[in-house]
Parts: structure tokens; C-alpha cells; sequence
């Protein structure tokens, strides 16, 4: 009985479907001949993708605007030394100040030690909120 109610369900929706799919584009839209050479759409496509008027995407981006020229493969290594070396290089989406050590830290050994010793005696706020 449930196969058969699954199969009637989707019989249906398809129907439903395939009935509204008509609507949605209006046939004359498909049938009407073409005034415009393919040379011409060519070039009309060509001119709106060079004047911007063509989008891509959710995202209208302007086009992408000249280079500057002359500028050699070695310069702009040398220039990312140089940002490198100066920390005005930016990796991924924040910008975070450095991680800078100020003080002398723990050494390894009084980690562990501590490491060990939570293990031993755990938070009782810690373990209430992993239990959960």
C-alpha cells in the first residue's frame, strides 16, 4: 500500500509539474526568427563584455582594469621579500596582530606535569559541560 501511495505521490508532483512547466517560458520566445547575423550577436556580446555591461555570477565585479606594465618577475618576488620581512603581509580572511611570547613561559616538562594533573583531578565545570 505504501509503494503505491509513494508511486501516485510522484506520479502526481510530476504532472503537476510537467503542467506548470509551460508557464514559465512563453513560446514565442523560442520561435521567433532572428534578425541579427551570428556575426553580429558576436560582436554585440564582445562590446558589452568590454564595456562592463555583462555580469557573471551573484556578484556584479567591475572590469578588471589595466596592469601596470614593466614591472619584471624578479621585482615583484623582491617586493614580497620585502613585505615579508616588514610582517605587511596578510594570510586568510582576519587580521590579527602576532602571536608575540612576553615572558618566559613553561618549559615543556610543566606542561605535561600539568597536563597530567587535570587529568587526575578534572574541573568538575569542565566536566559538567562535556557531559552535556
Amino acid at each position: 500500500m505504501k509503494t503505491t501511495s509513494l508511486l501516485f505521490c510522484a506520479l502526481l508532483a510530476s504532472a503537476t509539474i510537467a503542467a506548470r512547466a509551460d508557464e514559465l517560458y512563453a513560446p514565442e520566445q523560442f520561435n521567433a526568427p532572428s534578425t541579427l547575423t551570428r556575426a553580429q550577436v558576436k560582436a554585440e556580446t564582445l562590446r558589452a563584455l568590454k564595456n562592463g555591461e555583462i555580469s557573471f555570477g551573484d556578484v556584479e565585479a567591475p572590469p578588471a582594469g589595466p596592469t601596470r606594465p614593466g614591472r619584471s618577475r624578479a621585482d615583484v618576488k623582491q617586493e614580497l621579500r620585502q613585505a615579508l620581512a616588514a610582517h605587511e603581509v596578510q594570510f586568510g580572511d582576519a587580521t590579527l596582530p602576532a602571536v608575540v611570547a612576553t615572558g618566559p613561559g613553561r618549559t615543556r616538562a610543566e606542561v605535561r606535569a600539568e597536563m597530567l594533573d587535570a587529568k587526575v583531578h578534572p574541573d568538575p565545570y569542565l566536566v559538567e559541560l562535556y557531559r552535556n
